[in-house]
């Protein structure tokens, strides 16, 4: 196990053998298809293909920034059969791909023209959703805004999934035209 404190940037590209050599050299930090990483602290189990930071954590990638408590990262061994440079491939450059990532407290998600918050996210690679988990988890876009305990993006098909809990009900908050700041007040 590997323990690394103070503040820190991963890229994911690299990170697998990051602790395997003192001279590897570091990751190249204009990467647009990298997954950079800050937080207060690192916990790297590489047997188990599993890492976890915590505090302050920062993920920036091409379509994503991720600010949450704590990100645990999941690794599985790349396919051989999948094509360099598609869409759901996220290879750390050590023959593994990430397979879920689970943000835990406080978790703000940035992406195209939105916003999320929410409790939990979880990311899966192989189905291609992201899982919003809490009471009140949001997302907001220029369009409008939505909220419940559930809410699934489906990221191959644009769609969205949305379930109440138990005394709450899905809300929905549209501006047809867009044109509309979330920001201001219903009436």
């Amino acid at each position: 196990m590997k323990i690394q404190t103070g503040l820190l940037t991963i890229c994911f590209l690299v990170f697998p053998a990051l602790f395997a050599s003192a001279d590897t050299p570091p990751p190249p930090q204009d990467d647009a298809k990298a997954i950079h990483i800050s937080a207060d602290r690192l916990v790297s189990e590489s047997r188990a293909d599993y890492a976890e930071f915590t505090g302050n954590v920062r993920a920036v990638g091409e379509k994503f920034d991720i600010q949450a408590d704590t990100l645990q990262v999941f690794y599985s061994p790349a396919p051989d059969t999948q094509a360099p440079g598609t869409a759901n491939r996220l290879d750390t450059g050590t023959g593994k791909t990430v397979r879920e990532i689970i943000a835990t407290g406080n978790v703000t998600i940035l992406f195209d023209d939105k916003v999320a918050k929410t409790d939990q996210a979880v990311y899966s690679r192989e189905s291609g959703r992201v899982v919003l988990m809490g009471p009140g988890s949001t997302v907001t876009g220029k369009s409008g805004r939505i909220s419940g305990d559930t809410i699934t993006l489906h990221t191959e098909t644009e769609s969205v999934t949305v379930i109440s809990g138990g005394e709450t009900r899905v809300q929905a908050v549209i501006h047809p035209d867009g044109s509309k700041n979330d920001d201001q007040t219903e009436k």
